[in-house]
């Protein structure tokens, strides 16, 4: 979600502005009259086009959508877009968030729904310097930690609550968009990294990985599932063929994305000129490792795994995000996905 960072804040807000830039053409060029016999529907991503995205963006310029008789706008987002409040609000029909987003929201009375689960695992890595080695989270008692908050330190809370030690054991600090600097320049011993992001640019700076250490929420019991695709219940309740269409349309993108890499970022390099074919290569491998992972590995891409929910529901629990905890079909629907994974299982590879 977070933006392709290069070096230095100067360097970010270059790229912020070139990523508006990039919105402002995207959007042109992908605006135009809804052509007859389609449906228009209106899929908000959480961020500027990057590889993060890459499946939807295939599934545009390969037809899969047009395909299924949808003409899809494809929507980017940005620092201050929320695609949780645009999709409630009814401006868009579809959006692409963090699992953890749809759940706080429904629990707070709005019309949300998970309808596929992209990513099976979290996108969140917490790094530190190997110099800064530690063999327990106990060693960072005061310690200078840079998360980003708004909701997103639940993890790290999580993973301190998992070892006993309370939320302020250590000195949070709120990181911003050029948190690889701020990591880099020592402002704070441990980093809150997306694997496809900034883990790979401060992989570069230092030397590749073994010069790091790299905590995985997982293993504290604290992973909450990245990116998924939600609608309103209100819009799948009236249009629950179209929402399936979506899903497999999306699916099949995503198919694609992997098996085609390069022709994959190209598709990504021109909805955002700005980005860099390496750096997107690399982004797309990661965002791989994130979807083909877990259940899906069995049962298909964008599986929704109600234990992983429950999980997330504790990690929103322990950082008093929520409640209680809900049964988690409260929040998510399988059937569209049930229909567009089926559907995505006979399919011949393209």
């Amino acid at each position: 979600m977070k933006l392709d960072i290069r070096s230095g804040v100067f360097g970010t807000l270059l790229l912020l502005l070139a990523g508006l830039v990039a919105m402002v053409l995207f959007l042109r060029d992908h605006s135009h009259k809804r052509p007859a016999g389609l449906e228009t529907v209106k899929l908000k991503l959480q961020w500027f086009p990057q590889a993060q995205f890459a499946g939807y963006l295939v599934a545009k310029e390969k037809g899969y959508f047009r395909d299924e008789g949808i003409d899809i706008e494809v929507r980017p987002a940005g620092p201050d877009i929320r695609p949780t409040q645009t999709v409630a609000q009814g401006a868009d029909d579809l959006g692409i968030g963090v699992s953890n987003q749809v759940i706080t929201a429904t629990e707070n009375g709005v019309d949300l729904v998970i309808v596929a689960q992209l990513f099976q695992d979290s996108a969140n890595r917490y790094v530190l310097r190997a110099a800064n080695r530690v063999t327990s989270l106990g060693e960072l008692k005061g310690r200078n930690i840079g998360l980003w908050l708004g909701g997103d330190e639940a993890e790290f809370i999580a993973m301190l609550d998992s070892q006993k030690l309370p939320a302020n054991f250590a000195n949070i600090i709120a990181q911003g968009n050029n948190s690889v600097t701020q990591f880099l320049g020592g402002e704070f011993i441990l980093t809150q990294a997306t694997v496809y992001n900034e883990l790979e640019l401060i992989k570069n700076h230092v030397g590749g990985e073994a010069n790091l250490q790299i905590l995985n929420p997982a293993e504290y019991g604290a992973a909450i599932p990245g990116d998924m695709i939600f609608t309103t219940k209100r819009y799948l309740a009236k249009n629950p063929e179209l929402v399936s269409k979506v899903v497999y349309a999306s699916l099949r993108g995503w198919q694609y994305a992997f098996a085609h890499p390069n022709e994959a970022v190209e598709i990504v390099i021109r909805a955002n000129p700005e980005l860099k074919r390496e750096a997107q290569l690399r982004q797309l491998e990661a965002v791989k490792q994130l979807v083909l992972t877990g259940k899906a590995l069995s049962s298909g891409i964008g599986v929704m795994d109600a234990d992983s929910y429950r999980t997330a529901q504790r990690v929103l629990l322990t950082s008093k995000q929520v409640k209680s905890e809900r049964d988690p079909a409260t929040f998510f629907a399988d059937a569209p996905w049930k229909t567009a994974s089926d559907r995505l299982k006979q399919l011949k590879s393209e």
